[in-house]
């Protein structure tokens, strides 16, 4: 008897699949049980191995540059910042002075103590300590009585404004050969201190003349003089008034209150032909107590400043172009809605004189009985302005306002009247 051992699991045993396991044929043949348990062999092939492929071979590798050494970079970094910062800090000198960037038409104003109230081109501007702006022409500069300002020209040279003054530009230009700033000005109050020469030999003198109290000073080449209140002083130079030459006396210009203006110590002094350096400031006796300053009073020296002579000749009176008011009906100042105040402006001129040099005020009567006076200041070309008001009475009147502008020879005229009317009784609601 032939034994066939088969791999048949034991599952498939169990499960009857193999019908007999150990028994063969009586002829020596495979039985039905080895035939089966071959069939169910057969049927258990193993599958075969996936084919894995091989992994990609690495990327060759990559030949890293040699590092060079960069030692020399830091030096050159500071070297670089050294130059950027001495660059910055020059800026000043390569942009060249202050003087040499102001326009040929114009002036810089400068606020060196206090409040400058100007008007550049009909607008309203208050500068104060270190403000700069540029004025042209018909523009103007008021300073209180504890300010001080100047204004610098193309060149260097400037004028000083003590405190108290009131200028208004007539032109600016550059003119001659070598081109330098020709200027007229009109001072209508307080001082004016002048410094013609310029500050490089690029530039020629200042070419002023200024009109103050109905008398001309004019320049000639390098000069140094004051002009206002207190009369004319020339230091240093040739200065005509009306066509007459003024002696210079030595002294100094000043405003008078024994404050220089900030900034005179960085005039150039030595480009003045007629004074030593030496003589500034410097308490020497060389320039001063001459004869020259004896007989400055003479008439020999012309006309001083302001001088009744002087203004003879103008017997035009200033013409009204208009007068109106603001608010036609005001209100007591205890009530909380409604105007208080009315202004009152007046377009008044004189065509001896320049714009802004008039004097101007206006007077008032109430029906009441009350009467006063209001103050007109100058706004622009000429257009002046007051206010009336506020009131506190509590009945109720007309006011009649009228003004009156007197040029500096004296001349006067009034104007036409314009009323107001005062509620003092009620309050508006609204």
């Amino acid at each position: 008897m032939a034994v066939v051992e088969t791999h048949v699991s034991v599952w498939d045993a169990l499960l009857g699949r193999v019908a007999n396991r150990s028994y063969g044929a009586p002829d020596g043949r495979a039985g039905s049980g080895q035939r089966t348990a071959e069939r169910a062999f057969a049927s258990r092939r193993p599958v075969p191995p996936r084919q894995v492929t091989a992994p990609p071979s690495p990327l060759p590798p990559v030949a890293r540059p040699t590092r060079r050494r960069t030692w020399w970079r830091l030096p050159a970094t500071l070297i670089l910042l050294v130059v950027v910062v001495s660059t910055v800090a020059a800026s000043d000198r390569v942009h060249g002075p202050l003087w040499a960037e102001v326009p040929a038409n114009a002036a810089l104003v400068q606020v060196q103590r206090g409040i400058a109230e100007t008007v550049v081109n009909g607008r309203r501007l208050t500068l104060g300590v270190g403000d700069e702006v540029y004025i042209r022409d018909a523009d103007t500069v008021s300073l209180d009585t504890r300010s001080s300002a100047r204004l610098l020209f193309r060149g260097g040279a400037y004028t000083a404004l003590c405190g108290g003054s009131r200028v208004a530009v007539g032109t600016i230009a550059m003119l001659g050969h070598p081109a330098g700033p020709s200027v007229s000005l009109d001072l209508i109050q307080g001082r004016l201190l002048a410094y013609t020469a310029a500050q490089s030999p690029t530039y020629g003198p200042l070419a002023l003349a200024v009109d103050s109290a109905g008398s001309r000073a004019v320049t000639h080449g390098v000069t140094r003089f004051a002009i206002g209140f207190g009369g004319l002083q020339v230091a240093a130079g040739r200065v005509e008034v009306d066509g007459v030459p003024v002696r210079p006396s030595g002294v100094e210009p000043s405003c008078g209150d024994n404050s220089p203006v900030d900034g005179d110590d960085d005039y150039p002094w030595s480009g003045d032909p007629s004074a030593s350096p030496s003589g500034r400031g410097s308490g020497s006796a060389s320039p001063s107590p001459s004869s020259t300053a004896s007989p400055s009073p003479s008439a020999s020296d012309g006309p001083p400043s302001g001088s009744p002579s002087a203004g003879t000749t103008d017997r035009t009176t200033p013409t009204f172009r208009s007068v109106s008011r603001g608010s036609s009906t005001i209100y007591s100042e205890k009530c909380t809605f409604g105007s208080k105040t009315s202004v009152i402006d007046a377009h008044v001129s004189d065509p001896d004189d320049v714009a802004g040099r008039l004097t101007v005020s206006a007077s008032w009567t109430a029906t009441n009985g009350a009467s006063g006076t209001i103050t007109m200041r100058w706004v622009q070309n000429d257009l002046y302005e007051g206010t009336l008001g506020p009131f506190k009475s509590n009945s109720n009147f007309t006011i009649t306002v009228k003004v009156t502008a007197r040029d500096p020879a004296g001349n006067a005229a009034t104007s036409s009247s314009v009323s107001v009317s005062y509620i003092g009784s009620g309050c508006p609601l609204l």
